[in-house]
């Protein structure tokens, strides 16, 4: 919407107006008069406000986290050695550990360590996991913790994004200096992170709204899957749900960890992910990966049905067309 000083406050629009708006004006120039009945009627407002106290704590509490996988990294392999050269990691864990009969090299004849190839490794080595998780902390700490408070406006105290329309292929709204659409959230600490998101005053709210599993309940008819089509239908966490059935607890008994592996499966599935597909993202061995999936087609066989059929007409012999 041009270059201003800060972003919308939607919430001060009326439902109507802010639809047309949205619909017909998005992308106007700044002369346009939509823009201008915007300027005039709807005042600008900063986008997010962040307390740096609590961002300057969870710094605090990374540091002492990195020393301590550090500490442990060392142990594992030996000897103290840079973490951040990558040579040197790569000659510890493939000359020293021997982790890999044939380790991936770069272009420059290095051995690979980038996320992706330890991910695949976690289960070769503990030293692995500890490597991934100091790496995790580094990046928590450099690209938000440490940078958000840097990017707080001294008039408002708050974080201004900018939203771009034409950057992703979906159409979706893309947020950049900071990317407010990706702050993380897997891990403990990453969930701290977003602690540091407050409401301007004690007058506000934060309100976040998302779809309700929207493909989950399109895969559910059309398998039909009965079981999860019941629990669409009393309202229940499809999540939780799944978790209780392929990991054979109650519901009440499901643990965040339990009902995180179920999520990455059913949306996983959705979308066409391999029997070792959440090895990587969930930091599990492929074996342990492919028996979660086994057991969710056990419990699911429509979902199984459904996916197989999907799979059969996107691959199938096609016509050829003059």
């Amino acid at each position: 919407m041009g270059q201003t000083s800060g972003i919308l406050d939607f919430s001060r629009f009326p439902a109507k107006a802010l639809g047309w708006l949205l619909l017909n004006n998005l992308g106007s120039p700044p002369g346009q008069p939509a823009l201008r009945w915007v300027r005039q009627n709807a005042p600008f407002s900063t986008w997010m406000r962040v307390d740096p106290a609590v961002l300057a704590e969870i710094s605090d509490a990374l540091v002492r986290k990195m020393a301590e996988e550090e500490k442990t990294i060392f142990r594992l392999a030996g000897r103290v050695f840079n973490l951040n050269a990558t040579r040197e990691l790569g000659e510890i864990l493939f000359e020293v550990l021997k982790i890999a009969g044939a380790p991936k090299r770069t272009r420059t004849g290095q051995f690979a360590t980038d996320e992706e190839t330890l991910a695949a490794l976690i289960d070769r080595h503990e030293i692995v996991r500890h490597v991934l998780d100091w790496r995790q902390c580094r990046k928590l700490k450099s690209t938000y913790v440490d940078v958000l408070p840097k990017m707080i406006s001294p008039r408002t105290g708050r974080v201004h994004t900018t939203y771009q329309q034409l950057d992703t292929a979906t159409g979706r709204l893309s947020s950049r200096n900071p990317n407010l659409q990706n702050i993380p959230i897997r891990s403990q600490l990453a969930q701290e992170i977003r602690k540091a998101f407050v409401p301007r005053n004690e007058d506000y709210l934060l309100l976040s709204a998302d779809y309700s599993q929207i493909e989950m309940r399109v895969i559910a008819a059309l398998a039909p899957e009965l079981h999860m089509i019941q629990t669409f239908r009393f309202g229940a966490d499809v999540h939780r749900a799944t978790a209780a059935r392929v990991f054979g607890v109650a519901p009440e008994q499901v643990t965040p960890e339990m009902r995180t592996r179920a999520k990455m499966v059913n949306y996983g599935i959705a979308y066409g992910m391999t029997s070792f597909g959440p090895a990587q993202p969930l930091g599990i061995s492929k074996q342990e990966a492919t028996d979660i999936v086994n057991h969710y087609f056990a419990q699911f066989p429509g979902i199984r049905r459904c996916t197989t059929n999907w799979s059969s007409i996107c691959t199938g012999p096609r016509k050829k067309k003059w």
